[in-house]
């Protein structure tokens, strides 16, 4: 989180101190953060949070939103998503509402970059709901969180023998039915040639790692990841979900994280390993959660693994 401004309620009083912590918009859990409303706005409260690395184009921005309907239909909450290389300069990427894509008590809105724009690294939310359509208590769009999705490359510049990188992926169920889901984890070796041009490197095996077998690149689960279960299978890893993903009629149901630690097998990596390329590939499948199909097809269930 880099800086935030919080409005307060329609009625003029302050946001409720449970609403007020900025820090909330940093996890999926533990609260969420109203932006508030200011003066006779639109625009009204906000908060503006940076990246770790870029979003690139091709990837998307996920703002997630609670909705609180202990009082009955709760009206639209709104908000601008801009985004920004420096933090000076803002981009709209549009709108988030709390009527997109609604699975249980939060709704998530996904954005794509605005075109023309290469990459960005800030994420500014700004609230733009109409206070006529609200009670005098209402105190603007509520952040749970805000994510980046489906990064496209994450690249390590310098890659020594014995180091270990870690990348993360999120998987989010996008049917009606309930899943179980696994990743089936591949990479392969690239040499750059003298026009530029990158090309598989060398004699590999099936899934794209120089022989013998145990050179090259080794995975593991990232530590307190107990929610994935990481097995071999014929020479590849294939990660399972242990748990079950429900899924919504509105098409946004249950997701989850996966973080895998990536490392160099240092007695195995020479200096022909100078100046290549490892790409990562992760494959997400998902099949239904309902009789055996898991088991039958992949060899494999959440009660009795594989």
């Amino acid at each position: 989180m880099v800086a935030y401004e919080q409005g307060k309620r329609k009625n003029g009083t302050p946001v409720s101190p449970e609403r007020s912590n900025p820090s909330a918009v940093l996890q999926e859990e533990g609260g969420f953060f109203s932006l508030g409303f200011k003066g006779d706005g639109p625009p009204g409260g906000w908060i503006t949070v940076k990246f770790a690395r870029p979003i690139k184009q091709g990837e998307e921005i996920a703002v997630i939103t609670v909705i609180d309907e202990t009082g009955g239909k709760h009206p639209e909450e709104k908000a601008e998503v801009l985004v920004s290389q420096d933090g000076e300069n803002w981009f709209s990427a549009g709108y988030a509402c709390n009527k997109d894509n609604r699975s249980g008590n939060q709704s998530y809105t996904e954005l794509a970059l605005p075109e023309g724009l290469p990459w960005a690294q800030y994420v500014k939310i700004v609230d733009c709901t109409d206070r006529a359509l609200h009670s005098g208590g209402a105190d603007g769009y509520d952040v749970v969180s805000i994510k980046a999705r489906n990064f496209l490359k994450c690249e390590v510049v310098n890659w020594n023998p014995g180091s270990c990188h870690k990348v993360n992926y999120f998987v989010r169920n996008a049917g009606t039915l309930d899943v179980f889901v696994r990743a089936r984890l591949e990479g392969k070796w690239y040499e750059r040639q003298e026009d530029g041009e990158w090309v598989e490197w060398g004699e590999v095996d099936e899934h794209g790692n120089p022989l013998p077998s145990e050179a090259g690149v080794e995975f593991s689960l990232c530590e307190n990841e107990d929610m994935w279960d990481l097995q071999v299978e014929n020479g590849q890893y294939v990660a399972y979900y242990k748990g079950m993903l429900e899924g919504s009629y509105l098409g946004y149901g249950e997701g989850d994280d996966l973080c895998v630690r990536v490392c160099l097998n240092g007695p195995y990596t020479g200096n022909e390993y100078q100046g290549k390329r490892y790409i990562l590939t992760a494959t997400f499948e998902a099949i239904q959660a309902s009789n055996g199909a898991s088991q039958e097809v992949w060899g494999w269930s959440p009660s009795g693994g594989s």
